[in-house]
């Protein structure tokens, strides 16, 4: 158990090798560990409450959500520096992720309900894609970095089809509206929000969640609905799968964990690591047979 943040810690995301996670929290700081030791390694300040953050593929650059920025700081060396601040959103964005190759950076926020695509380079917008009707609430990109899979709180699960060299995209008519009474294969899927996204590192499957505590597989191909998840729980806040795409790993606002077997399709466990009643507010993968 780890101490050090002065207020929520809302955020997590571990190194590729696994060495070191970066934290972030409302108490404006980001700080990144020692996964061994547990020592404290390096700690940068933000403007503004930090929502999510994310480790590029390489383990040299951390993007961080704070508020409505987007901060980038290198963290290849042992002092680390931040790189440059954007302004990402009009209203809070909620997640930030890398592209597999490292090279883009994923945000979205609310207010706006656009989802953006950075230049890590250059700090500069390639790509806006519009189309949720509200916030958008998580992301994840397929392996080779043609697709984009977004949930949002307008009850939606959409794929976008990238092309970031001519800086263009098209939503995909595999765009699941999970509460559209039109569509009666997946229109019971969620009546609230949907809060979370994984996508299984094979890039054949990705995972819903929803505030209505609904789980649910989908091919990452053809956007088709492949089978729900039982839970015990009530509310579901995020998720987070193994590196090898094995187990899911979802939690919820009252310090429940719940995991699942997406190859044998049973479940594994239903826990409260923190104990009764104190929320749980991410979740990250060191590999995959430990997470944070």
């Amino acid at each position: 158990t780890l101490e050090g943040h002065e207020n929520v810690v809302s955020c997590l995301a571990f190194s590729p090798d696994g060495k070191r996670f970066v934290s972030g929290s409302f108490d404006l700081s980001v700080r990144v560990w020692d996964a061994a030791t547990g020592e404290q390694k390096m700690t940068f300040k933000c403007a503004m409450p930090v929502y999510g953050a994310a480790w590029s593929p390489d383990g040299t650059t951390i993007a961080v959500i704070g508020g409505t920025d987007l901060n980038v700081f290198d963290v290849s060396s042992s002092a680390g520096e931040l790189l440059y601040i954007r302004t990402a959103s009009v209203g809070p964005c909620r997640a930030v992720i890398f592209s597999p190759s490292g090279r883009e950076i994923v945000t979205g926020g609310a207010g706006c309900n656009l989802i953006k695509l950075w230049s890590v380079a250059r700090g500069a917008v390639l790509i806006t894609l519009v189309g949720h009707s509200s916030s958008p609430n998580g992301f994840a990109m397929t392996p080779e970095g043609g697709r984009v899979v977004s949930v949002s709180s307008d009850k939606s699960c959409k794929v976008w089809r990238v092309e970031t060299q001519d800086a263009t995209a098209k939503l995909s008519d595999r765009a699941v509206k999970l509460s559209d009474p039109k569509s009666p294969a997946v229109h019971k899927l969620s009546s609230l929000p949907v809060c979370g996204v994984g996508l299984s590192s094979c890039g054949q499957h990705f995972c819903t969640a929803a505030t209505d505590g609904s789980l649910h597989v989908h091919d990452a191909i053809t956007g088709a609905h492949l089978y729900a998840i039982e839970t015990a729980g009530d509310a579901a806040r995020g998720l987070a799968i193994s590196h090898n795409g094995r187990v899911l790993a979802v939690y919820g606002p009252k310090s429940q964990m719940f995991q699942h077997d997406l190859v044998t399709r049973k479940d594994i466990s239903w826990e409260q690591p923190m104990g009764a009643n104190k929320p749980l507010f991410d979740i990250a993968f060191r590999n995959n047979e430990s997470v944070a």
